[in-house]
């Protein structure tokens, strides 16, 4: 059950020998539903307050975590990956994004991205991911003073960038040098892709 205001968070375990242990978002995303899960490193494991790493035996907490569902189009192929923290599309301080006015669109899960506070409202186990645009009508100044403010979160409200909490996202490649990273690991020759969201589809040890 995703996370509900009044509702403690989680549930308490022992943990169990040989746990799975994550070193990364993408590495957690490997993993099928339901498995319990450490997570030691990335945004997700910065969501979570940078826990402690538990220990087998251990008392701890198991909280519920949501995952993305990506659908991957290409010229000849499609395929399904699923991330744990992010999926982005364009490049925020490219300097061909901010000539050529294109896009760049961040789908969180957790709200962070390295060092970046993208969605403060972002919960990874709220059912939702927020969608957060940057117009393609920002200019480059525009778009380096909201990469500063990022890190504090306060980029936010801006004319020119979007937030919202959906569960499905669908979208075509805008140009040919359009990026697309799921867990901040590159997509090659994608034509079109669309997200869903899964709901407490790990278990993660805190």
């Amino acid at each position: 059950m995703t996370i509900e205001k009044g509702r403690e968070w989680g549930s308490s375990v022992l943990v169990p020998p040989n746990v799975i242990r994550a070193s990364s978002d993408a590495e957690l995303a490997t993993n099928q539903q339901g498995s319990l899960c450490i997570v030691t490193a990335g945004d997700l494991w910065r969501t979570l307050g940078e826990p402690t790493i538990r220990h087998e035996g251990d008392a701890a907490t198991a909280v519920s975590i949501d995952a993305l569902e990506v659908t991957v189009n290409t010229t000849s192929d499609a395929f399904v990956l699923l991330a744990s923290s992010s999926v982005q599309i364009g490049n925020l301080l490219s300097l061909s994004s901010a000539w050529r006015h294109r896009r760049f669109v961040v789908l969180t899960n957790c709200g962070l991205i390295n060092d970046a506070n993208v969605a403060p409202r972002a919960h990874p186990n709220d059912g939702v991911f927020d969608v957060v645009t940057f117009s393609g009508n920002m200019n480059f100044k525009q778009r380096l003073l909201s990469r500063q403010r990022l890190r504090t979160g306060t980029h936010l409200p801006h004319p020119h960038i979007s937030v919202s909490r959906n569960t499905t996202f669908q979208t075509s490649r805008a140009h040919a040098h359009e990026v697309l990273s799921v867990d901040g690991i590159t997509v090659k020759n994608w034509s079109s892709v669309s997200v869903r969201i899964l709901p407490d589809f790990w278990r993660v040890i805190i």
